[in-house]
């Protein structure tokens, strides 16, 4: 399955507003982003593993041949909390897609990268937007 990169963007972002302590479930990210965006329950399960495998985010799930029945994630890493405040900025999401599409694919590690080198170049460096 493709990993859906704006699926893996709006979930962090979802889970960041959340309070603390608070689980977030399959049904509830299948209603939401369901509704909102229009993403597919495998899209959704398939973006939130891949979030767990990337030390991303907390998340505990039950299989059942090969999918979770059902899973619940309950806070971002450090490491997603950085992947995320890369990818925060639409102007930068915007640019870090834009590149990536040249490619046949390119992993969450180097997406992040590629957001930092965008927000140093025409951010920091030459304070442009």
């Amino acid at each position: 399955m493709k990993l859906n990169k704006d699926c893996v963007r709006n979930l962090l972002l979802y889970i960041e507003k959340q309070e603390l302590g608070k689980h977030i479930y399959k049904s509830e990210l299948e209603n939401v982003f369901g509704k909102e965006f229009n993403y597919s329950p495998e899209e959704i399960e398939y973006a939130t593993r891949k979030l767990k495998e990337a030390n991303f985010i907390h998340a505990n799930g039950s299989f059942e041949n090969g999918s979770w029945i059902d899973y619940g994630i309950s806070e971002i890493t450090w490491d997603g909390h950085q992947f995320l405040d890369n990818i925060r900025d639409n102007k930068v999401w915007k640019i870090v897609k834009k590149s990536a599409s040249k490619l046949s694919s390119i992993s969450l590690t180097l997406m992040s990268k590629i957001a930092w080198s965008v927000i140093e170049n025409h951010y920091i460096i030459d304070g442009s937007e």
